[in-house]
């Protein structure tokens, strides 16, 4: 079995609301340095393996915790976010003068649609999410620290409740959300009306992803089982100040 630890990176340029030049370079902000800073210090014990996305902002986020463990291997994994926008679309605009575009995108309700150049399809983003379980899964270590994004995040809670193999292991992995985040209660009632219209699934993973709200710095934990079931452990933000929590529909 292997325990690992998904966390969102700190604040960046982005989720401020300030203009990217391109998705992959956003830097953090003085804000997200400083929960980078308090997850190093959450950890007491040196994990097996970091995994990092090759975004800059994952980078930085890892780059405290990383240099506190420096005999723990660091690896690069494709669990940045999910980009659906092209480059040109990206570049040199903030989140509010995306917004069209993404709203146009999601409208569209197409899996495969790709936009453009660097842009990736829902299908695409799920294959994705799909390879970093089976590597863990696969994996020999014990205990594995992942420092990514919040769409990734999420998609995999989503993707672990509705493609749990059994009946029972769906609702137990059901519960351990509801335990974790109360306050997605609802979505599952949301889910049901959904499957009885067989509204597409993207609007369903729209749904679970407006519901959970992940801040910059949060932790998810998860196990894997000799039944190759995944297990959630935990939603972890105790390392965090309130301050450093706050989250907005910019940065969520």
């Amino acid at each position: 079995m292997t325990e690992f630890w998904f966390i969102r990176h700190g604040e960046s340029e982005s989720n401020a609301g300030l203009p990217s030049v391109s998705d992959h370079s956003t830097p953090l902000t003085a804000k997200g340095l400083l929960q980078a800073d308090h997850v190093a210090g959450h950890l007491t014990k040196p994990p097996d393996l970091f995994v990092v996305s090759p975004y800059v902002r994952a980078i930085q986020t890892a780059q405290p915790t990383t240099a506190k463990f420096p005999e723990t291997p660091v690896q690069t994994w494709p669990i940045q976010e999910f980009s659906y926008l092209s480059h040109q679309q990206y570049h040199n605009t903030n989140s509010k003068q995306r917004g069209e575009l993404s709203r146009n995108y999601f409208k569209q309700a197409d899996p495969d649609l790709v936009l453009g150049d660097g842009g990736e399809s829902f299908h695409q983003f799920i294959e994705r999410i799909e390879s970093t379980l089976e590597m863990l899964h696969n994996s020999s270590e014990k205990f594995i620290i992942l420092f990514g994004h919040g769409w990734f995040m999420r998609a995999t809670l989503w993707y672990l409740y509705k493609y749990q193999s059994e009946n029972k292991q769906k609702k137990e992995f059901k519960t351990a959300i509801q335990n974790t985040m109360p306050s997605l209660s609802w979505v599952f009632g949301m889910f049901s009306l959904f499957e009885r219209l067989k509204a597409k699934k993207i609007f369903a993973f729209l749904l679970f992803s407006a519901a959970v709200q992940i801040p910059n710095g949060g932790i998810l934990k998860f196990r894997t089982t000799t039944s190759r079931r995944i297990d959630l452990l935990d939603f972890d933000l105790t390392h965090l100040p309130e301050e450093l929590k706050e989250i907005t529909w910019i940065n969520r």
